[in-house]
Parts: structure tokens; C-alpha cells; sequence
């Protein structure tokens, strides 16, 4: 979420290595998606709320109120020990970050799943014996 402090004066930019990411871009509130463009080895995607009409947005963001801010990107497979970066830098507002990375069951879930309904069809199968 990204919140303005003043009328019509967001500004965001989103900041990540070429090495990193193959593309990244960014879209607010459902706004047109910004794509990252390669200047000096980072992809940088930014958004000036006072040129919004420039990226095709037609709306102004308002003070006090949060803004979903979408953040998409590409990431290249990482050198053994090298940690992949993202930055993402407000002026004239405030970012709040809700994660949405969907979770990967581990092999172990899985296994305790399959054990668990292998059990049931047991318990089921032999009880329909009885009767």
C-alpha cells in the first residue's frame, strides 16, 4: 500500500539489478502498469503523480488515502551466496508492504496428506466390510 501525504504529489520509484531481474515493472491502483527501463546496469521503473497524465493515468491520488501498488518482476537465476535486491523509494508518502507470495507445500505436507487420506480410505473400506 502507498499512501500520499499531499494531493497529486506521489512520487515512486522501484529499483532492481539487470543481473537480477529480467523485467520489473509496477502499476498503482490499478493504474497503467510502468516498465522498468535498463540505465546503468538497474532496471528502474518511477511515477510522477503530478505528470499522471503523461502514463495515461487519469486520476489524481489524494492525500491520506492508500493506494494498492503492485510490484511484478522477472527474476534470473542468482550466483551461489548472492541475495537478490529490490528497492522501492516514496517521496511526499508513505509505503506500507503486505507480501503476496503464495506459499509451496513441503514434500513432508504432501506426505502427511497422502498418509492421512490412505488412512481414511482404510478406516472407511473396513467399516463398509462390517455392515
Amino acid at each position: 500500500m502507498v499512501t500520499p501525504t499531499l494531493d497529486n504529489t506521489l512520487f515512486v520509484s522501484v529499483y532492481g539489478g539487470d543481473t537480477q531481474f529480467s523485467s520489473l515493472s509496477f502499476q498503482i491502483a490499478g493504474g497503467q502498469t510502468v516498465s522498468a527501463t535498463n540505465l546503468d546496469g538497474n532496471l528502474i521503473a518511477s511515477f510522477n503523480d503530478k505528470a499522471n497524465s503523461a502514463l495515461g493515468n487519469a486520476y489524481t491520488l489524494l492525500a491520506g488515502q492508500s493506494y494498492v501498488l503492485t510490484v511484478t518482476g522477472v527474476t534470473k537465476a542468482l550466483t551461489s551466496g548472492v541475495n537478490g535486491s529490490l528497492s522501492i523509494k516514496v517521496r511526499s508518502g508513505s509505503v506500507s508492504f503486505m507480501p503476496a507470495v503464495t506459499p509451496v507445500p513441503e514434500p513432508e505436507s504432501w506426505a502427511m496428506l497422502l498418509a492421512g487420506l490412505g488412512f481414511v480410505g482404510f478406516v472407511a473400506r473396513r467399516r463398509a466390510r462390517k455392515v
